[in-house]
């Protein structure tokens, strides 16, 4: 059975908590934990993502608390079918090092990266679905798990490449009966 993942809405009271999460060495784990503790290097921080474009981030904790990583949602327009269309988007999410690929000895759809990421999809049904039916993210051409995953959970990409090598990914969030999908 997977473990139980418990989300909590992110505000400033947590940077201490997030200041010294390790997601990773590479370029994305970096990105991932300067965006959530509002690292010196940050583009943009998730608190500042929160107040200036309407984000709601959440961290995700294990049952004894510990942080196994974080997600985020927010409003976007994207350019979908040759028109302008109000989504819901994920701007960044990360999962702790120690936890990736986790938990050990569970099946795929127990992982902690789809529990997260299936939680992020819910909560994203919960916007206006009639206005923002789509969920949509982005990734980078050289992130081959993520990629992976994310085409496992249902989305597509579209468009080409972006000039810094990202790729947008869409999901349907209802299907043309009204349904939810996933």
């Amino acid at each position: 059975m997977p473990p139980l993942l418990f989300a909590q809405t992110f505000a400033e009271h947590l940077l201490a908590e997030v200041a010294h999460l390790d997601f990773g060495d590479d370029v994305f784990g970096r990105t991932a934990g300067n965006w959530i503790a509002g690292g010196p290097h940050a583009m943009e921080s998730a608190l500042q993502s929160m107040r200036d474009k309407g984000t709601t981030t959440w961290l995700y904790r294990l049952g004894d608390a510990s942080i196994l990583g974080f997600g985020s949602l927010g409003p976007a327009n994207w350019r979908i079918d040759n028109r302008r269309q109000e989504i819901v988007i994920i701007p960044h999410l990360g999962i702790q090092v120690q936890f990736q690929g986790g938990p050990a000895g569970v099946p795929s759809h127990g992982k902690y990266s789809r529990l997260l990421l299936r939680d992020l999809i819910a909560r994203a049904r919960a916007f206006d679905i009639e206005k923002r039916p789509f969920l949509g993210l982005y990734v980078h051409e050289s992130n081959h798990k993520a990629r992976d995953l994310y085409e496992k959970m249902g989305f597509v990409p579209i468009g080409q490449l972006n000039d810094e090598g990202y790729q947008r990914m869409l999901l349907k969030l209802v299907n043309p009966g009204g349904a939810s999908l996933v």
